[in-house]
Formats: C-alpha cells, structure tokens, sequence
C-alpha cells in the first residue's frame, strides 16, 4: 500500500490546510479526498480529509519497477512525470523489444499490470501511462496522421469511414482528433474487441 495521511476538522478548507502545513506540501504536489461524517445527537460533524503525496507515488512506481527488473536480469531506466495528475513512465531497457512484444501486446498487457497495481495499493483513482522506448508515442503519430487523412476524404465525399476495431485509450486518442476538426464527428459503435470508431461528417 501506498500511505496516506489523514486528518479531522470542523471546516474542510482547515482540515486542508493542517495536512498541507504538517506534511510541507501544495496542493499540486499532492492528491487529496474530503469526507464529512455527521455528527451524533448533540456532537457537531467533522471533515475527514485524506492525503496522498505524489511523491509517494513516485517512489512506489519506481521501486515496482526496479523489483522487475531484478526478477528479470535485466537494466531498466524508469523516467517518471505528472502531467495534469497522471503518471507518464518511460522505461528504457536492455530488451525494448521484448517488452514492446508484437504489435505493442507486451507493452498493453505491462500498462495493465501496473494500473490494476496501482489500483490495489490506493483508494485514490490514479490514473498511469506508460512507453517505451517511445514506441507508444510513435504509434500514435502514426495514427493521427492516417485518422486526419481519414477525416479529410470523409470531408470531400461525405462517405463515412469504419476504423479498424481499437482499445479504449486508442479511441479516446482519435475522438480527441476529430473533435479539433470543424464539420467532422466520430462515433463508436460495436461491443467488446469489435468496438471500433466511425468517422462522419456532421449533419447541418
């Protein structure tokens, strides 16, 4: 588990407050949760505020991955970032290709591990990405220029277009994209590994 701190108070801001002054931290170095529990016949009710350190996590990321590599036998260079409170890893390793694995399904079934981790050790909801050796950021380069291509013909002939079926991260990525093209929409349609994105024009 990844520790937390907690405190009580009469007002939430306080509370807030305490934690930060105690733990010498701001609020963009740390996660925190309120609770308020009510108060029983004549007591009054208290603010439960909950803290997690970035910091923390950090640490936590960093030691799981070092735990891998020695299990492994092999070198493993974790650059670790928060970005609008998520984690961006970027491992560089003696065997990129073997942790990539085809087609990325190393590197997936990898990003799954440690989120499903990450999960277990916090009541927090932090959210964690990862790369390797780049090869995520490359693959997405690589996406957004055939889904703008994509997006282009669909403009010029009004004929809507299926994408291949992708993950959850993958559609969101290309939603992203159309978003940003003006008389452009997507849609996803299809259940479960077939849930795929169709991009269309917008109806006037």
């Amino acid at each position: 588990m990844i520790k937390t701190y907690k405190y009580q108070g009469k007002t939430e801001e306080d509370t807030i407050e305490q934690g930060l002054s105690e733990l010498k931290v701001t609020k963009d170095q740390c996660f925190y949760q309120t609770n308020y529990e009510q108060g029983k016949l004549f007591k009054s009710g208290k603010y439960q505020v909950e803290i997690l350190l970035k910091s923390d996590v950090e640490k936590f990321l960093k030691d799981y991955f070092n735990e891998l590599a020695q299990k492994m036998n092999i070198e493993v260079n974790a650059i670790i970032t928060c970005e609008d409170n998520n984690f961006n890893i970027e491992l560089d390793t003696s065997v990129n290709n073997v942790l990539i694995g085809k087609e990325g399904k190393n590197l997936h079934a990898l990003l799954t591990l440690i989120r499903q981790t990450v999960h277990a050790a916090t009541p927090f909801g932090i959210k964690v990405s990862l790369d390797i050796s780049g090869y995520r950021k490359r693959q997405f380069q690589v996406l957004e220029n055939e889904v703008r291509k994509i997006a282009e013909e669909v403009a010029k002939t009004g004929i809507e277009a299926a994408l291949d079926p992708m993950n959850s991260y993958e559609r969101r990525f290309v939603h992203s994209i159309i978003s940003t093209i003006k008389g452009i929409c997507t849609k996803s349609v299809g259940e479960g590994r077939e849930r795929h994105i169709i991009i269309e024009k917008e109806e006037n």
